[in-house]
């Protein structure tokens, strides 16, 4: 093996540092743009597809307004929306190798 002069290496470590840094960037621009769509789904979902109960409901219209399905569908991408934002919260500064 040719030996490493010192200033090579540091020279190559910058370089896959920064190489490092461009594709963690590029994978954690998804993330904003994936909340925002799901936010988006929130929206249509309880603009559009729920809808209100009345004051006063008798018992054998229940199942009509129960809409279980879009429901479920609120509620899975509620949780979705938490689990990013949650998983954005808890990110530290985190070193890797040179690159922060």
């Amino acid at each position: 093996p040719i030996p490493c002069v010192p200033w090579q290496s540091q020279t190559s470590g910058q370089f896959h540092s920064s190489e490092l840094v461009k594709f963690v960037r590029t994978v954690l621009d998804i993330i904003p743009v994936t909340v925002f769509d799901m936010l988006q789904d929130i929206v249509v979902l309880t603009s559009t597809k729920l809808t209100e109960l009345p004051m006063k409901l008798e018992r054998t219209l229940l199942k009509e307004y129960t809409q279980l399905d879009s429901r479920f569908e609120l509620a899975r991408t509620t949780h979705r929306v938490s689990f990013f934002t949650e998983g954005v919260l808890n990110m530290k500064v985190t070193l890797l190798g040179d690159a922060r």
